[in-house]
C-alpha cells in the first residue's frame, strides 16, 4: 500500500501541477461565458455517465480474489452502458439548451462529449483491474501521459480559437487513448460471449452501489446545473473556474488514493479493527498534508487571480476562496467510498448517499435561488462540514471515537493552518501599493513561504504523533537509496 501510495502520491502531484497550470492558461484564452458552456456540458455528461458504471469498480475490488472470472462479463456490460449512456446524452442534447437558457452551441458539445462516454466505463473497470492486483505503478505512467496530452489539445484548441469546444473535444481523444493503453498493460481475456448468465448476478450486486452512484452523482454536479437555471452564462463560468481551481489539490492529490486505500483495506477484512485504525491514520495524514495546501491557496486567491489576469476573473475570487476552504473538507472523506467498499457495506453507503443528495439540492437549491454564486459556495462548505463526518463514521465504524478522530482529523491541523497561514497572509497584504503586480507577486511569494514555514514547525510540535506517521510514510514511499539521506530534521 505505501509503495503504491508513493506512485500515486508522485503522479498526483505532478497532474495538479500541469492541471493547474493548464486552468490558469485557459482562462487567459477563454472568456468566462465558454466556461460557463464547459460547466453545464461537463455537469450533464458526468450525469448521464452514471449509466456504464453499476457498481463495477466496488464489484471487482470486493471480489478481487476471482477476478478472471468476473473481469470479461465487466467490461461487457460497461461498453453496453457506454453506448447507453451516449445515447442518453445525444437525447438531451436537442433540449438542453431551451432548459438552461444556453446557445444552440450547447447541442454540439453534448454530442461531442456523448462519444467519449462510450469509454468511460471501459477505462475505470481496466484500471481498477490494476488497483487489485497493486500494480499502481503502471496506472500512474498511463495517467501522466494522459494528462500531458490532454493538458496540450485543450492549450492548442483554445489557441486556435474553439472556444468552449477546447476543452470537450480532448474528452473523447483521450478516453480511446486511455482505453488502449490500459488494455495493452491490463491484456484482458474477453469472451468472445456477454456472458449473459453473470450479468445477473454482477446487476444484483451492483444495484445498490449504482444507486449510490446516482446519489454522488447529484453532490457532485447538482451545484453547477442547479446554479445553471438561475444565473448567465458569465456568472456560472466565475463559479465554475473557481470549483475546478479549488478542487484541483483534492481530486489529483486525494482522489487517487482512493484505490490504493481499497485494494489494501479489502485486504483486512478479516480484521475489523486493524482496517478501521489504518483508514483513520489514512484520514489524519490526508488532513495533516491537504488541509495546510488548501488554506495556502484561499489565502492568496486573491492576488494570485488579480496578477494574472488584472479584472477578468474578479468575479470567481470570493467562491474561489470559500470553496477552498470546502475542498478542505472534502478531503477527509474523499476516501470514504474505499472504506465502504473494502467492508462490503453498500446499502449504508446507498443510504448515507441519498441522505446527502436530499439534503444538498435542498441546500444549494435554496443557495441559487436567493444568492447566486457566493451563496451556493457557502452553501457546498456548510454541507460538506455536516456530511463528510457523520459519513466518514458510517463508513469506518466504532460510533463516536471515530467521529471525535474524523473531527479532529479537520480540526487540529485547520487551527494550525490558521495560526501560521493568517499572519503571513497579513504581513504579504502589507507590501507595496495595492493592485500593484509586483506587490502582488510579493504577497503570494511571502504567505506562502512564510505560512509553509510556520505551519510545518507548528505541525511537528502539536501534532507529533501524526507527523510521525506521515514522516514514516514519505521514508517508506522513497527508493532506499534517497530514504536514508533524508535528514531527521527534514522528516
Amino acid at each position: 500500500m505505501a509503495r503504491g501510495a508513493g506512485a500515486m502520491l508522485a503522479i498526483s502531484l505532478l497532474t495538479k501541477a500541469l492541471g493547474f497550470l493548464g486552468q490558469l492558461v485557459l482562462a487567459a484564452l477563454l472568456v468566462p461565458e465558454d466556461f460557463g458552456l464547459i460547466a453545464l456540458t461537463i455537469g450533464l455528461i458526468d450525469t448521464f455517465g452514471l449509466v456504464q458504471k453499476l457498481g463495477l469498480r466496488e464489484m471487482i475490488t470486493h471480489r478481487q480474489g476471482r477476478l478472471r472470472r468476473w473481469l470479461s462479463p465487466a467490461l461487457w456490460i460497461a461498453g453496453a452502458g457506454g453506448l447507453v449512456s451516449a445515447a442518453l446524452l445525444v437525447g438531451i442534447a436537442f433540449v438542453a439548451p431551451a432548459i438552461f437558457d444556453a446557445p444552440p452551441s450547447l447541442t454540439t458539445l453534448l454530442i461531442v462529449g456523448a462519444s467519449g462516454n462510450t469509454m468511460r466505463g471501459i477505462v475505470e473497470t481496466l484500471e481498477t483491474a490494476l488497483s487489485v492486483q497493486l500494480r499502481f505503478g503502471a496506472i500512474a505512467r498511463i495517467r501522466i501521459g494522459e494528462v500531458i496530452l490532454r493538458t496540450a489539445l485543450s492549450l492548442v484548441f483554445a489557441a486556435m480559437g474553439l472556444g468552449a469546444m477546447s476543452l470537450i473535444l480532448p474528452r473523447p481523444i483521450m478516453m480511446l487513448l486511455h482505453g488502449a493503453a490500459l488494455w495493452g498493460v491490463v491484456r484482458p481475456r474477453l469472451s468472445r460471449t456477454p456472458q449473459l448468465r453473470r450479468w445477473r448476478l454482477m446487476f444484483r450486486d451492483g444495484a445498490q452501489v449504482f444507486a449510490s452512484h446516482s446519489a454522488q452523482v447529484i453532490i457532485r454536479q447538482g451545484d453547477r446545473l442547479l446554479l445553471g437555471l438561475f444565473v448567465a452564462e458569465a456568472a456560472l463560468g466565475a463559479y465554475f473556474f473557481a470549483f475546478n481551481l479549488s478542487t484541483q489539490g483534492v481530486i489529483l492529490l486525494v482522489q487517487s488514493l482512493t484505490g490504493v486505500l481499497a485494494a489494501g483495506l479489502s485486504k483486512l477484512q478479516h480484521d475489523p479493527g486493524r482496517q478501521r485504525r489504518a483508514f483513520l491514520d489514512a484520514i489524519g495524514v490526508i488532513g495533516l498534508v491537504s488541509i495546510p495546501l488548501l488554506a495556502l491557496q484561499s489565502a492568496v486567491s486573491d492576488p494570485l487571480l488579480r496578477l494574472l489576469y488584472q479584472d477578468r476573473w474578479t468575479e470567481a475570487i470570493a467562491p474561489l476562496q470559500i470553496l477552498s476552504l470546502g475542498a478542505a473538507v472534502s478531503a477527509i472523506g474523499w476516501n470514504n467510498n474505499a472504506m465502504f467498499m473494502a467492508r462490503g457495506l453498500f446499502k449504508a453507503q446507498l443510504v448515507m448517499s441519498w441522505i446527502g443528495a436530499v439534503g444538498f439540492l435542498v441546500v444549494i437549491t435554496s443557495c441559487a435561488w436567493m444568492g447566486g454564486p457566493i451563496a451556493v459556495a457557502w452553501g457546498v462548505v456548510a454541507f460538506r462540514c455536516v456530511y463528510v463526518p457523520i459519513t466518514l463514521t458510517v463508513a469506518a465504524g466504532g460510533g463516536r471515537p471515530t467521529l471525535v478522530s474524523a473531527i479532529a482529523s479537520a480540526i487540529n491541523p485547520a487551527i494550525i493552518a490558521c495560526v501560521a497561514i493568517l499572519p503571513a497572509w497579513w504581513l504579504g497584504s502589507m507590501v507595496g501599493a495595492p493592485g500593484d503586480r509586483l506587490a502582488l507577486a510579493g504577497q503570494i511569494a511571502i504567505t506562502l513561504a512564510m505560512g509553509s514555514a510556520l505551519y510545518w514547525l507548528l505541525a511537528r510540535l502539536l501534532l507529533r504523533a501524526t507527523y510521525a506517521r506521515f514522516a514514516s510514510r514519505v521514508r517508506t514511499m522513497l527508493p532506499a537509496r534517497i530514504a536514508t539521506r533524508v535528514p531527521s530534521w527534514a522528516l
